[in-house]
């Protein structure tokens, strides 16, 4: 596994690096959230 972020929890991602999103599915994560 190259990418760690990947398997860490896209919240615990977003919190480590919310103005970087690096990852598409960390964009989607984030929409996600908002909308809850």
């Amino acid at each position: 596994r190259t990418a760690p972020t990947s398997t860490i929890a896209p919240g615990v991602v977003m919190a480590s690096s919310p103005a970087l999103p690096t990852q598409p599915a960390e964009e989607a994560a984030r929409k996600r959230e908002v909308r809850l």
